[in-house]
């Protein structure tokens, strides 16, 4: 994939945004051609690769196969966006260990749709 979509989709002032990232993530999800080759399905582990990877900007595809999860864990003060292109994704977010206990935010679920979820 060519890093043309990320330079086309780069906000004037050249700060991205989870916004703009949701901007850029649609229409690299809107085009197929630019990702479903490069897909690697595996029958009971998750995968991931690199579409496009800048100083500012990663594009990754995920599979996950279905009941698959990953261990609790942050992004380090990263801002991101997603699109479900098949299946469901179900994401769970957390408050920090309090009392030796977790206490849930929310739980939301996104499907394949237009527009990314934008975290």
């Amino acid at each position: 994939m060519s890093a043309d979509i990320v330079e086309s989709s780069c906000p004037a002032d050249g700060r991205w945004t989870s916004g703009a990232l949701g901007i850029l993530v649609q229409r690299v999800a809107a085009q197929p051609s630019l990702w479903e080759d490069a897909l690697v399905r595996h029958p009971d582990q998750r995968w991931f690769g690199n579409l496009i990877d800048t100083e500012k900007v990663e594009l990754r595809p995920y599979t996950w196969p279905r009941g698959t999860s990953t261990q609790l864990h942050d992004h380090g003060g990263s801002i991101g966006a997603y699109a479900v292109v098949e299946g469901t994704l179900t994401e769970h977010w957390y408050y920090d260990v309090v009392a030796g206990a977790l206490t849930p935010v929310r739980v939301a679920q996104a499907a394949p749709c237009p527009v990314p979820v934008v975290p």
